[in-house]
């Protein structure tokens, strides 16, 4: 089987000094830092392109330029809902993710109709005017794993994407009109994606999960909490069943974060060493028996 080509494009604009968003650098390294976990599909850090503060035609020519079986963009910044008319007398709900120097780009230029798999998730308001975003909390800094566990998780999100249909979804972390909560952390919305997402586990191996199932538990954790900002799906054009998450046996320590052993190991594979520890210590036995004869030699032509 050729392997598909992957590509994901994270999009942070955070605002302004003085109107700076918190939470989204934080939402894109982690995110960036859980797509390269097996749990997130095994991504190599040059499919990753991270924008920050990127201008219109940055953003637009990056977009264009993507040519892969499989593309993923993640905004996360200001936003906003702004009414147009339609040209046929009424009006149109366009969504305008905001941009630095008072430059916007509409949720739907992030589309790449070249690419035949594509998900868009604009982690932004949609009020009027702009308000504050979410983003993603430090729970995945450091996670560990190895390099069988990257390679095979890499191999089952790459058959997921030759296997599947192609299509079009477009997420917005909020309803219309509605801002999106932020904080130092990062915002509601994504932290609870990112914990959904590293809680997946069922009996099943093979059971992945979408974005569109994690974006429902998404929806009842944040009603749960209170919090007043209800996820949609705006576009679901095709069958693409490409997984957000993959079934692996990870388990979180705590409520969100793991063992303080691993919070400095690298996310990179681990690599195994190729040294047998029998061999090891046959080696070491034999140095010394080696040292203890050569001595004993010495001892005795002394003598």
């Amino acid at each position: 089987m050729q392997q598909p080509v992957r590509r994901t494009i994270l999009i942070a604009s955070p605002g302004p000094f003085g109107d700076r968003l918190p939470g989204v650098l934080p939402d894109v390294r982690s995110l960036s830092s859980y797509f390269q976990t097996p749990k997130g599909g095994s991504w190599h850090k040059d499919e990753i392109t991270l924008l920050i503060d990127p201008s219109r035609q940055r953003v637009l020519n990056m977009i264009a330029g993507v040519d892969a079986d499989f593309l993923r963009v993640y905004f996360c910044g200001h936003g906003m809902a702004e009414f147009t008319h339609d040209g046929f007398g009424g009006l149109t709900d366009t969504r305008w993710p905001c941009l630095p120097g008072d430059e916007f780009v509409c949720d739907l230029e992030l589309i790449n109709k070249k690419v035949p798999r594509q998900e868009i998730i604009c982690d932004c308001c949609r009020t009027r005017p702009r308000d504050r975003i979410s983003g993603i909390p430090e729970t995945i800094e450091e996670v560990p794993f190895s390099e069988e566990e990257f390679w095979l998780a890499r191999r089952i999100f790459d058959q997921h994407i030759a296997n599947s249909p192609n299509g079009i979804t477009l997420f917005h972390s909020t309803a219309d009109g509605e801002p999106a909560r932020d904080s130092d952390k990062g915002g509601q919305f994504t932290i609870a994606l990112l914990e959904n997402a590293l809680n997946w586990q069922t009996t099943a191996s093979d059971k992945t999960a979408s974005l569109a199932e994690l974006f429902r538990k998404v929806a009842d954790q944040l009603k749960r909490a209170y919090y007043p900002q209800y996820p949609e799906i705006l576009i679901q054009d095709g069958d693409m069943c490409v997984p957000f998450a993959l079934n692996t046996p990870w388990p979180l320590y705590g409520k969100d974060r793991f063992p303080p052993r691993y919070r400095h190991r690298s996310l990179e594979p681990i690599q195994h060493s190729n040294s047998n520890p029998v061999r090891v210590l046959l080696t070491i036995g034999i140095v010394l028996a080696g040292t203890w004869l050569l001595t004993e030699g010495l001892n005795s032509s002394g003598k």
